[in-house]
C-alpha cells in the first residue's frame, strides 16, 4: 500500500488519537496482517520493534567534559564517578558505592524481577485486537496478556578496575527508551551519589512479550500501547535497584574470558533471500570468572536474533527467545551461572525453528507447541557455548576504558540538504511497504510524516574496552551490513586484531538502522528508519568516533555533543487493587497420581495481579529421615523449578470479569501448569517421584490492606508406566 507524504507541519499524523490510528493502520497494511505474526512466524514484526529511547541524565556529569565537547565523557584513568564538591548540607547517599581496595579486576552481579502485572499489554508489535480479545485494567488499546512464561527481569553486572567502572545491564523489554534511561540514572544517583550515565550499557533484549506502556512519546501507542506512569515507575525502580546492588555491594576479584563462536541455526536473514550472503553468524561470549572460590559469576552472550517467536495474540508475558537462550545455556554450565543475552545486529535477523535438529523422544509435544521451539533455540545456543567453553582467551588484568557521548538525533544534525529527504521531524513507512524483494517496487520518496517530539532528538552512544575486547552501542535495530561496517571501523580505531562487539537496542531507541543502499531497497525495515536514508550511516559514524576515544581521549567526534532533556513525570492513572475473595483457597488440586508427560494443573484463589506476583515452587520430599514428611524445592540444571523456569506457566482469571463491577471484591483464580516431561534435551528431561506445588502471594482486602497468603497442593506421585 502506498503512503502519502505531507507538507511540513501539517497534522495528518498529529498527537491525537486519529493520527495514531492512521499511522497504525498504514503500518499494519504495509507489514501485512493485523493480529501480529502467527506463533512460529519468523518474519518481520507487525509494527516492528519501534520502541523508543530511555532517559538521559540531567545532573552534572561526574566526570569533567573534555574541552569543547559538552555532553561527552571519556573514562580512561579518571577517578570514578563520585560526585565532587558536594555541599555539606546534602545528605550522604543511602547506598554509597563500594570502594575497591586495589586495582585488581573485580565484578558483581545482580538481578531483579520487573514488577509488572499479568494482564499488562506487550510492546513490539502494532496491535488491533479482535473484539473478543482479552482486556484488563493494565492494558489500554492493546490486548491484555493472560499467560506468564517466566516473569520479565533485569540483570546487571559491574566490572570494576580501581576507580574505573563499566555497567552491563539488560532486561526483558523490547528496547531501552530515553526516558527510562534518564529516570534510572537519576534514581541511581539519588541513592549512591554516582552518575552512571557515561559508564553504562543499558539494553533491552528485544523480546516482543515484554511489558508495554513504558514509552512516553506520541509514538508509544503505535507499538507499545499508551504510556502509564504507574507501570513505568516500578520498572525504572527495579532497574535502578539492580544497578545500586552491583555498585554498592562487594565486588570480588575476577578474570575475564572471551570467545568468538558461530551459530547459523538460530537465526535467518529476513530481507531479500538472495542477499543472505551478508549473513553474519557470530556469537560472542564474555565470561567473568571468580578467583576465590573459583566459579563463573556471569556470562554475557552477544548474538543477533529477534525476540518474535510469540505473536501478540498469544497473550504471553515473558522473555521470548532471548530468555530461553539464557535459561538453556545456564543449565548446561557448571554452577549454573546467570547468562545475560545482549542483542547485536538483530534488525534483519528472525528466529528460526530448529526443533528438527533434535531426535524425537517418548514425550508428547509441549502445550503450546511453540515452547518446544523456544527450548530448541536455547539448546542450540547451549551447544555452541559448550563447544567454546574451554577455549576462552583469558585476561586477569585487562585495561578498562569507557567513552560515552550524547549525539543529536535530528534532520539537521544528520546533514540533509534542503530538498533532500524533506521530512525534518522524521517519518514512517517510506516506500509504502514496497520492496525490490517483491513484485511491488518501492517508492521511497513517499512517507508518512510525524510531528516534532515524536522521535527523541538525542541518543547516547557508549564504547568500552576490556583488554582485547571492544564494545560499542547503537540506539536502535542495526541491520547486518551496517553492523559489519561499524565493527570494521571500531577494530581499526582500537586495534585491528581485537574482538569487537555491537550492542543494539541500547541506551535509547531511534528505529531501524540501515546503510543508504540497503534503505533504498525498501521493505518493512527501511519504513521504520525514522530519519530516512542517512540516519544509519550518521549513527555508524557517530558510534565509531566515540569508539576512537578508547585509544585517544582527544579524538574528534563526528557530531556536536548534545545535552539530553531531564526526566519529567508523565500520564498518571492511579489504580486501586480489587479486594480478593478467599485468597489461598484451593480451586483445583493435583491428582493423586500421574505419569511423566502429563501436564499437572494446580489452581487457587489469589490476589489482584497489580499486587500479586505469586511465587510458585515445585517441591519434592526432603532428603533424610524426619518425623513427618517435609518438602524442599526441586532443582533442575542448577535452578529451582519455579515460575521462572520454562516448565511452569501461570495464568489468572478474574470473576467477575474485568469489564464488570465488583463491589464485593473479585475471585482471582490463578492456575499453575507444570510440564512433567520435555522433548528438547535438558538436565532433567522428565519428573518422577513424589512432588507438590507450593504458592506464596499477596492479596488486597476490602479496606485496601495487602496481606500475604499461601496455598499448598496435595502431593502427586509421578511414576513411569510399567
Amino acid at each position: 500500500m502506498a503512503t502519502v507524504g505531507r507538507e511540513r507541519g501539517s497534522g495528518a499524523c498529529g498527537h491525537g488519537s486519529s493520527g495514531v490510528a492512521l499511522v497504525l493502520a498504514l503500518l499494519l497494511a504495509a507489514c501485512g496482517g493485523s493480529n501480529g505474526p502467527a506463533t512460529g512466524d519468523p518474519g518481520p514484526d507487525v509494527v516492528g520493534d519501534v520502541p523508543a529511547d530511555l532517559p538521559g541524565d540531567t545532573s552534572p556529569d561526574i566526570l569533567p567534559d573534555l574541552p569543547g565537547d559538552p555532553g561527552s565523557e571519556v573514562l580512561p584513568d579518571l577517578p570514578g564517578d563520585l560526585l565532587a564538591d558536594v555541599p555539606p548540607d546534602v545528605p550522604a547517599p543511602s547506598d554509597p558505592p563500594y570502594v575497591a581496595p586495589d586495582d585488581r579486576l573485580r565484578a558483581r552481579y545482580a538481578a531483579r524481577d520487573l514488577p509488572v502485572p499479568l494482564g499488562i499489554s506487550t510492546a513490539g508489535y502494532g496491535q488491533v485486537p479482535a473484539g473478543n480479545a482479552p482486556r484488563s485494567p493494565f492494558a489500554d488499546g492493546f490486548q491484555a496478556t493472560t499467560t506468564l512464561l517466566h516473569p520479565p527481569r533485569i540483570q546487571a553486572v559491574q566490572v570494576l578496575r580501581g576507580d574505573r567502572r563499566l555497567l552491563m545491564v539488560v532486561g526483558d523489554i523490547v528496547a531501552v527508551f530515553r526516558t527510562l534511561e534518564t529516570r534510572v540514572v537519576e534514581r541511581v544517583r539519588d541513592r549512591t551519589g554516582v552518575d552512571v550515565s557515561g559508564v553504562m550499557v543499558l539494553a533491552g533484549n528485544h523480546t516482543h512479550t515484554g511489558p508495554a506502556r513504558l514509552f512516553d512519546t506520541p509514538l508509544g501507542p503505535i507499538f507499545s500501547d499508551s504510556y502509564r506512569e504507574e507501570a513505568f515507575e516500578p520498572v525504572a525502580e527495579a532497574v535502578a535497584d539492580a544497578i545500586v546492588d552491583v555498585l554498592s555491594g562487594e565486588n570480588v576479584p575476577v578474570k575475564l574470558g572471551d570467545a568468538d563462536l558461530q551459530n547459523s541455526t538460530m537465526h535467518a536473514y529476513r530481507r531479500c533471500p538472495w542477499e543472505a550472503e551478508t549473513q553474519d553468524d557470530a556469537m560472542h561470549l564474555l565470561r567473568l570468572e571468580r578467583l576465590e572460590p573459583p566459579g563463573t559469576m556471569a556470562v554475557i552472550l552477544n548474538y543477533a536474533m529477534h525476540g518474535t517467536v510469540f505473536g501478540y495474540a498469544d497473550g504471553v508475558l515473558g522473555g521470548d527467545a532471548p530468555r530461553s537462550v539464557e535459561l538453556k545455556v545456564q543449565e548446561v554450565l557448571d554452577g549454573a551461572p546467570p547468562v545475560m543475552f545482549f542483542q547485536s545486529w538483530a534488525g534483519d535477523q528472525a528466529p528460526t525453528d530448529p526443533r528438527d535438529a533434535y531426535p524425537t523422544t517418548p514425550w508428547p509435544e509441549s502445550s503450546p507447541p511453540v515452547l518446544d521451539r523456544l527450548e530448541a533455540l536455547g539448546r542450540s545456543a547451549a551447544e555452541t557455548v559448550l563447544a567454546g567453553w574451554d577455549a576462552m582467551n583469558w585476561q586477569e588484568a585487562p585495561d578498562l576504558v569507557v567513552a560515552s557521548a550524547v549525539a543529536p538525533m535530528t534532520w539537521e544534525a544528520i546533514g540533509y540538504a534542503p530538498g533532500e529527504w524533506d521530512h525534518p521531524a522524521g517519518a514512517l513507512l517510506c516506500g509504502g511497504g514496497g520492496s525490490v524483494c517483491t513484485s511491488t517496487p518501492p517508492s521511497m520518496e513517499a512517507c508518512v510524516d510525524v510531528d516534532y517530539g515524536w522521535i527523541p532528538d538525542t541518543v547516547r552512544l557508549t564504547s568500552f574496552r576490556l583488554g582485547t575486547v571492544a564494545g560499542v552501542t547503537l540506539p536502535g535495530e542495526p541491520a547486518t551490513p551496517l553492523a559489519q561496517d561499524l565493527l570494521d571501523r571500531v577494530r581499526m580505531k582500537v586495534r585491528p586484531a581485537w574482538s569487537a562487539l555491537l550492542f543494539g537496542y541500547a541506551n535509547g531507541y531511534s528505529g531501524y538502522l540501515l546503510l543508504p543502499d540497503d534503505w533504498a531497497r525498501g521493505g518493512y525495515e527501511p519504513g521504520m528508519q525514522l530519519f530516512g536514508p542517512r540516519q544509519g550511516e550518521y549513527l555508524r559514524d557517530a558510534a565509531a568516533s566515540v569508539a576512537g576515544r578508547l585509544s585517544n581521549p582527544d579524538a574528534p567526534l563526528s557530531f556536536t555533543p548534545a545535552v539530553p532533556p531531564a526526566w519529567a513525570p508523565g500520564a498518571s492513572v492511579p489504580y486501586t487493587p480489587s479486594a480478593s475473595v478467599d485468597p489461598g483457597a484451593i480451586v483445583t488440586d493435583l491428582p493423586a497420581s500421574s505419569m511423566p508427560g502429563d501436564v499437572l494443573t494446580f489452581a487457587w484463589k489469589g490476589g489482584d495481579p497489580w499486587v500479586d506476583r505469586p511465587e510458585v515452587v515445585v517441591e519434592v520430599p526432603a532428603a533424610g529421615p524426619t518425623a513427618e514428611e517435609t518438602f524442599e524445592p526441586l532443582r533442575a540444571g542448577g535452578r529451582v523449578v519455579d515460575q521462572r523456569d520454562y516448565r511452569v506457566l501461570l495464568s489468572v482469571a478474574p470473576d467477575p470479569p474485568w469489564d464488570q463491577p465488583a463491589p464485593g471484591g473479585r475471585t482471582f483464580a490463578w492456575t499453575a501448569t507444570v510440564r512433567t516431561a520435555l522433548r528438547i534435551p535438558a538436565p532433567l528431561p522428565f519428573l518422577e517421584g513424589r512432588l507438590r506445588v507450593s504458592v506464596t502471594g499477596r492479596a488486597a482486602a476490602t479496606g485496601g490492606t495487602v496481606a500475604p497468603y499461601e496455598a499448598v497442593s496435595s502431593p502427586v506421585n509421578v511414576t513411569l508406566p510399567d
